[in-house]
């Protein structure tokens, strides 16, 4: 369903990693203009990761089934969706962490 919004709001979607060593050799390697990020990869905290995103300065929401209050305090005011979301909530929370983005851009999702 993800990728099915993306695609409808003009995105190209780059990579979807499976593990956080993936996503964070990704983030490390190649340039992408928004990360949509679940808090848990396969077991892993995705925390690593948003800090090098946000070190980079690389936009990104977190997209997850987990409540904002188990965020990290310097998380709790960042971009947030929580599962399930619309087609509305995604585009907001898009628009909300990248604001710049005027135009299809590639995601790491």
């Amino acid at each position: 369903m993800l990728c099915d919004i993306l695609d409808e709001l003009g995105f190209e979607i780059s990579r979807t990693p499976g593990s956080l060593g993936a996503a964070l050799r990704i983030a490390e390697e190649e340039q992408f203009d928004l990360a949509l990020l679940d808090i848990n990869i396969r077991g892993e905290l995705v925390y690593p990761l948003a800090q090098m995103l946000a070190k980079r300065k690389v936009p990104f929401v977190f997209v997850t089934g987990y409540d904002r209050a188990e965020l990290p305090y310097d998380y709790q005011d960042h971009p947030f969706l929580a599962k399930p979301y619309s087609f509305e909530q995604l585009k907001t929370a898009v628009a909300e962490a990248a604001p710049s983005l005027t135009g299809p851009a590639v995601i790491s999702a």
